[in-house]
């Protein structure tokens, strides 16, 4: 039977250790996906005359997802503090 060898851990450096500054975090681009498929809730919500409520949640909701989103890419490029 084969034997592999083991393979050595790999570090990865960050945006801060490398000087380079990646367009956006995987969790910043999945932020985006969640406020795209909000609006897109929200929008057929009102084209389908869903009541005030429903798009009441709609609305807190992609607000919240915009806040958060916005919140953790500020700490990324302006430091956690």
């Amino acid at each position: 039977m084969l034997k592999t060898p083991p393979v050595p851990p790999v570090s990865i450096p960050s945006s801060t250790q490398t000087g380079k500054d990646e367009l956006m975090t995987r969790a910043e681009g999945l932020g985006i996906l969640a406020v795209v498929l909000m609006a897109i809730a929200l929008v057929i919500g009102i084209v389908n005359g869903r009541s005030g409520v429903e798009l009441g949640i709609y609305v807190a909701l992609l607000v919240l997802f915009i806040g958060l989103n916005g919140r953790l890419a500020w700490k990324r490029r302006h430091g956690a503090a």
